[in-house]
């Protein structure tokens, strides 16, 4: 997990600082998704309504594609075996993207919150997650995408105890 902190943070100094354009911020999207996952025999569910905001900088790869920098968050609840905690995310995205096609790819990092670490079966053993991401949108029409994810959280060793949690998460978004 460390290893993958430190690569996501190199590829968002290079994409700002390198080739780099201006691009209008704003907020881009928001989101209701929901997924599953299992860790020692216990089943979770998660649900969360998420935002992106769109940030100041693009960088274009070619005449076709370019890659947006967001600033992704999201607010749900994690449940499990009778027990649900708060789930709070913040953090960077790109978003890898053609203009002319429907589809789209995302990644990000963000440092998560849970109001719960204790469940039946699973300690996540702190409060502070780290939450990772890449995921697949494909545009419907002009405002909705429907997208798809694989995100894992964990406390990125932080704790003695560090299951940490593989979901697979499906969504609807509204595009501004």
């Amino acid at each position: 997990m460390l290893y993958l902190i430190k690569y996501f943070s190199i590829v968002i100094i290079f994409v700002v600082s390198s080739s780099a354009s201006s691009a209008e911020s704003g907020w881009q999207e928001i989101s209701a998704r929901g997924g599953t996952g299992k860790r020692h025999g216990e089943s979770f569910n998660q649900w969360e309504i998420a935002a992106a905001y769109r940030l100041p900088w693009d960088w274009k790869l070619n005449s076709d594609w370019q890659i947006n920098t967001r600033l992704n968050t999201s607010l749900g609840a994690l449940h499990g075996d009778r027990k649900t905690a708060a789930v709070f995310t913040l953090g960077p995205g790109l978003l890898l993207m053609n203009p002319d096609s429907s589809f789209s790819f995302e990644a990000g990092f963000s440092p998560t919150l849970l109001s719960r670490n204790r469940f039946k079966k699973v300690d996540f053993g702190s409060a502070l997650q780290f939450t990772s991401f890449i995921g697949l949108n494909y545009s419907i029409d002009r405002h909705f995408t429907v997208n798809a994810r694989f995100q894992h959280m964990s406390n990125a060793g932080t704790d003695n105890e560090n299951p940490g949690l593989n979901q697979g998460m499906l969504g609807l978004a509204y595009q501004f």
